[in-house]
């Protein structure tokens, strides 16, 4: 093949592949948009699924997450009522608490001589009284 044949014949491949790709993408547009919608439909879908699945991951979450600040709640009430002064019925505001040997507790405002409970002396144990350090939020 000649030089001169050569070139015609490249010549003739490129207007082969340009005449192709008129045919493919000029002569056919709703083809091409109907394809890329549909691409985009499918990735729609997908990313809904992937959106329903973390918002249902969420609720989940947000319903133990609930469950426990109940318990957390009911554990606080539990310890707010045992750390109440049996006279004035507060919880102690200072850091030094008076204790008897059975564990109950006076505030410094209501402290006694005898535990208000259970009527045991305060200053058991060689005299020395007991105190329990209770952190005040």
């Amino acid at each position: 093949m000649t030089d001169k044949e050569q070139t015609e014949s490249s010549f003739e491949s490129e207007k082969i592949i340009e005449d192709f790709e008129k045919i493919q993408f000029n002569d056919h547009p709703g083809d091409i948009q109907n394809d890329a919608l549909s691409c985009l439909k499918e990735e729609n879908q997908q990313l809904r699924k992937e959106l329903e699945s973390k918002v249902l991951f969420i609720q989940e979450n947000s319903l133990s997450l609930i469950e426990k600040i109940q318990e957390l709640d009911i554990l606080y009430r539990g310890l707010k009522q045992e750390l109440k002064c049996p006279i004035c019925l507060s919880v102690p505001k200072t850091e030094k608490i008076r204790v008897c040997k059975n564990g109950h507790i006076t505030c410094s405002t209501c402290s006694q001589e005898r535990c208000p409970v259970c009527s045991v002396f305060m200053k058991e144990f060689g005299g020395a009284q007991r105190y329990s350090i209770i952190a005040q939020n």
